[in-house]
């Protein structure tokens, strides 16, 4: 028994050793350069990572910001990066260097629609003080510090160092929707809400060249998150759930077919609400929406299987969201002939 399982052993091996392999010889790489080329990618990719996350704030705060008043979940908001949030050790090289970390505090970016950018603070200024909160070697616990002060409210004096002269900016912090935007590591061209944060994946930023078009994703799926739109699915599939075990009860298994019903009831309808009460968003931020439905024609393009409608689908077709869109758009319009507050009309029955 134990020579047959060596022969089996063996034949496997042999086979394994008969793969084809290349014609020619593979060229000698010095290791040294090659953790340099490793070094310099890691950097590349780093730099990516900041310039994405810096446009998905540029493009979305604006967003949060004009439509505070339609949130029920609020934040003050200091519209600015700083380049360390812990202790300078905790970083590797490569993040020191794409982020300049070093003994001082500084900003990395200070996003065009805050209150922040609008008193003079810019990239790369050196923080030293924020009302009464001194700049220290400890970075968790100034960020800790700075958190209280954020939550009060107050109007903040910001004592920073420019090309080795000091200035003062003061601001209140921006009243936000308090829904963070999250840049997602991933190649499909997606996005998504889970009621407390919105994420975008890399996939889309890539796909959504313009800002409007990001914009336009940005606040539906802002959208779905202030017209409650996942607890209304959650208790929608509950509810399902609740009658595939009534009915267990009495002997018929439903194989939680009316949980999976009751998980995407209404989700055709949620999403085309969250992109008729998202471009009302977008314009109360002050971008054009003139042409943002083509969004959706160009999806179209990309993705054919999204024109034709089906039922089974949670999302609706590409060409009823055009439509949609558009619908809005002109609802939008005619409001502002009247001079008429933009807020989306809401069937309060």
């Amino acid at each position: 028994m134990k020579i047959f399982k060596f022969v089996k052993f063996f034949f496997l091996v042999f086979l394994i050793s008969a793969c084809a392999g290349p014609a020619t010889q593979r060229i000698f790489i010095d290791n040294e350069a090659l953790d340099a080329e490793t070094k310099l990618q890691q950097k590349l990719s780093l730099e990516k990572v900041k310039a994405r996350y810096e446009r998905l704030q540029k493009v979305g705060y604006p967003i949060l910001k004009n439509s505070a008043d339609l949130c029920e979940n609020t934040i003050n908001s200091l519209g600015v990066m700083f380049n360390a949030y812990v202790a300078t050790e905790k970083y590797s090289d490569i993040e020191k260097e794409v982020y300049e970390i070093d003994e001082g505090l500084k900003l990395t970016f200070v996003i065009p629609s805050s209150a922040a950018f609008k008193s003079g603070l810019r990239k790369n200024d050196e923080i030293l003080s924020i009302n009464s909160i001194e700049v220290g070697e400890d970075r968790e616990e100034f960020h800790k510090n700075l958190e209280k002060i954020r939550k009060k409210s107050e109007t903040l004096k910001v004592t920073y160092r420019r090309n080795g002269v000091e200035g003062i900016a003061s601001f209140d912090p921006d009243l936000i929707c308090n829904y963070p935007i999250l840049l997602v590591q991933n190649d499909s061209v997606n996005a998504f809400a889970n009621g407390s944060q919105i994420g975008i994946t890399t996939g889309m930023i890539r796909f959504a060249q313009k800002d409007e078009e990001l914009g336009l994703v940005i606040a539906h799926e802002l959208g779905h998150n202030i017209m409650d739109h996942v607890s209304k699915l959650r208790s929608n599939s509950i509810l399902g759930t609740i009658v595939d075990l009534a009915a267990a009860y009495y002997g018929v298994n439903t194989q939680g077919i009316f949980g999976q019903v009751g998980a995407t009831m209404y989700s055709q309808e949620f999403e085309a609400e969250a992109d008729y009460v998202g471009i009302y968003y977008m314009e109360r931020a002050g971008y054009s929406i003139d042409n943002v439905a083509n969004f959706w024609r160009n999806m179209a393009v990309e993705h054919p299987g999204s024109i034709n409608p089906s039922h089974t689908s949670t999302h609706p077709a590409t060409p009823e969201r055009f439509l949609e869109i558009n619908a809005a758009i002109k609802e939008i319009e005619e409001k502002k002939k009247l001079n008429q507050k933009l807020i989306p009309n809401i069937n309060k029955e």
